[in-house]
């Protein structure tokens, strides 16, 4: 269900990438002259350009940055325990959350506890 709500666009795009049409009247047929036209634009060539340079770096740079912490993560330490949870997570909190009673009540003073380092 979710495919159809993300791809209904993409019919309508379509079409009118294949017309000339403007806000307020409908478009005529035009076939590829947009597309020619596009090829042709520096402007659009140097955009196309700088959005594959800038993708290619960020997913160089993120694929580093993920293994870099995976193996800061997986080495082996004397401080494990304690230390590999907070490197990930800055808020880590050292004592464990409180449970809330088993009954299903939330007094003022079960629920007051529960997440407090």
């Amino acid at each position: 269900m979710s495919d159809l709500f993300l791809s209904y666009p993409l019919a309508p795009g379509t079409w009118l990438g294949f017309t000339d049409a403007k806000v307020g009247r409908p478009g005529e047929w035009v076939e590829l002259e947009n597309y020619q036209f596009l090829c042709g634009d520096e402007v659009t060539r140097l955009t196309l350009f700088n959005t594959l340079v800038c993708t290619s770096v960020a997913s160089v740079l993120r694929f580093g940055l993920g293994l870099w912490l995976a193996l800061l993560l997986n080495r082996k330490s004397r401080r494990r325990p304690s230390s590999a949870p907070s490197c990930c997570c800055p808020t880590f909190c050292r004592r464990p959350f409180r449970r809330l009673p088993s009954d299903g009540s939330t007094t003022r003073s079960s629920r007051s506890s529960v997440g407090r380092c």
